[in-house]
Order: structure tokens, then sequence, then C-alpha cells
């Protein structure tokens, strides 16, 4: 889970990287946004991930 976590975070950089580099096309931005969404989802299954096991655990 810390992978994946660890993962997420890199694609919400790596998008942001994208957008703020093709600022001045239209397809950058759309992909670079696509990549942030990919990211946050990641997080969120982690968030929930963690949460589930801690449930578990407790």
């Amino acid at each position: 889970m810390e992978t994946l976590l660890l993962l997420s975070i890199a694609l919400i950089g790596t998008g942001l990287l994208t957008i703020n580099l093709t600022q001045r096309t239209y397809n950058g931005w759309i992909i670079g946004w696509f990549i942030v969404a990919a990211g946050i989802s990641g997080t969120v299954v982690a968030g929930w991930s963690w949460a589930a096991q801690a449930a578990l655990i407790s």
C-alpha cells in the first residue's frame, strides 16, 4: 500500500509537471489532467486499503 501511495503521489506530480510544461498545447493539458486524476484515484484506493487493513487488525 505504501508503494501504491508513493506511485500515486508521483503520478500527481508528473501530471502537474506535464500541465506546466505543455501549457501552450490543449492535448498536453488534457493528458496532464488525466495523469493527475489517475494519481488522485490511486491515492483514494490506497487510503481505503489502509482503512480496511486497520479495521481488520483492530
